[in-house]
């Protein structure tokens, strides 16, 4: 363990006891800061985030129990270990000190071995807090973002660049205390040949987002260390410079530290995080791409079963006038009428789109009528026109009960129904009739005059 990189906060009202932990943790590398009273205490530990904590019980204005309590309840300190120290030895108060949320518990007079064994103890248990952190902050992120890209995908109009860029902008500009490291840039380009070309989109004046399109040599962020990885990241770079078009002119811009994260041929780099970059930081925009892919995926597979359940509407429709003169244009042309209705009727979107396809079933129980009839150029018999009429129940039988047939199946049924009753096959009324079925017969009317 690198003692170097850790705080201990030390907070006890007796300056011998303060000195005494003092010079003995130093010796061990850690860095100190002290406290002498509760209040001064919990700012410290707020502003500063140290590694552990020891508070001795019986301080002015805020005890140690009260001071552990209140660092428990934070979502900013609850992980930081905290060893509590006191000349209370009751037992109740060992377990008062413990139920706060303390870590661990000392008496005095303090063997100072025993406090740093305690420390090191407590400093293991806060990485595996600060894991834990880490994890419930990612969690949360992902939550987050992950149902906002969901409740906007709409898989019959995705567009992979637009959610791309939109992962992007709400990265670079999000105040969700979640995500405490932004980088200044992300630059999201296409690799090709020996550079990739693409769109960075900056922080600018005011927090306010820039872009720029841009050409990058390959070898400046892909070399051998990183290549073969999906996801990398580093810190401390040396000279690397990347030379960018501002308003104001062309700048070239030290990058400090960047994360790759490469998708087939597609390449996000992010530049120049305010800290150094932790696998946090890569593990957050690395999810929220992978499920861009993913829902572009989604989004080409339900097209093409879209595709094809519109393919199977047509050919059955086709199948049902193929006795029928003028067939295909008139089907084609019902669908269009009945959708410029509904659009006039100011119906939903849903409705325009469901009718737009299911309007040219309406004929479909013409299959079960007998060739003869349909083809015949003079006055139907009174016998063949009852034959006619069976093929609105005849077209809800074919087209059952599947959900996305429903209105299909109205259609077929409802369509030469009447406002006066007069109409077939059940001689409904008024609002008897389903709009879709109003909407065709008239449609399919206005086609045949």
């Amino acid at each position: 363990m690198n003692t170097g990189n850790i705080t201990i906060l030390i907070a006890d009202d007796e300056e011998v006891n303060l000195n005494l932990y003092k010079e003995s943790l130093k010796n061990e590398g850690y860095n100190i800061l002290t406290a002498r009273n509760g209040i001064e205490a919990l700012e410290l530990a707020v502003s500063k985030e140290p590694d552990c904590i020891v508070s001795d019980v019986v301080m002015p204005q805020m005890t140690g129990l009260e001071l552990a309590k209140t660092l428990k309840a934070n979502p900013v300190t609850a992980f930081i270990p905290i060893i509590l120290v006191t000349g209370l030895t009751d037992f109740d108060d060992i377990i008062k000190g413990l139920s706060t949320g303390a870590d661990d518990y000392l008496t005095k007079p303090v063997n100072i071995i025993e406090l740093q064994t305690r420390i090191r103890g407590a400093l293991k248990t806060g990485e595996l807090q600060k894991a834990l952190k880490s994890a419930n902050r990612t969690i949360a992120t992902l939550t987050n973002y992950s149902t906002r890209l969901i409740s906007q995908f709409n898989p019959m109009n995705f567009n992979y660049d637009a959610y791309i860029q939109y992962i992007i902008e709400i990265f670079l500009s999000s105040t969700d205390e979640s995500i405490r490291n932004r980088p200044w840039a992300i630059f999201y380009g296409h690799i090709k040949n020996k550079d990739i070309n693409g769109e960075i989109i900056y922080t600018g004046e005011n927090e306010l987002l820039e872009s720029r399109y841009i050409t990058i040599p390959i070898e400046t962020f892909l070399n051998e260390s990183n290549k073969t990885l999906s996801v990398f990241f580093k810190n401390n770079c040396e000279n690397i410079f990347i030379d960018l078009p501002f308003i104001n002119g062309r700048k070239n811009i030290k990058i400090n530290n960047y994360a790759s994260i490469r998708i087939e041929h597609e390449i996000i780099i992010l530049l120049n995080f305010v800290f150094n970059i932790t696998q946090y930081d890569t593990d957050i925009l690395n999810h929220l791409f992978l499920l861009c892919e993913f829902f572009n995926k989604l989004s080409c597979q339900i097209k093409d079963t879209e595709n094809a359940f519109k393919y199977a509407i047509e050919a059955l429709s086709r199948a049902a006038e193929a006795n029928d003169e003028d067939t295909g244009n008139h089907i084609i042309r019902v669908n269009e009428y009945s959708k410029a209705i509904a659009k006039e009727l100011k119906l939903s979107d849903k409705f325009v789109d469901e009718i737009s396809t299911q309007a040219q079933m309406h004929d479909v129980g013409k299959i079960h009528i007998h060739p003869d009839i349909l083809r015949k150029n003079g006055p139907l018999t009174k016998e063949e026109f009852q034959e006619i009429k069976k093929h609105p129940e005849s077209g809800a039988k074919i087209l059952g009960d599947e959900i996305r047939l429903r209105m299909a199946k109205n259609i077929a049924l409802t369509h030469h129904e009447r406002a006066d009753g007069s109409g077939y096959p059940k001689g409904l009324k008024g609002n008897e009739i389903p709009i879709e079925g109003k909407i065709v017969s008239i449609a399919d009317i206005y086609d045949a005059l």
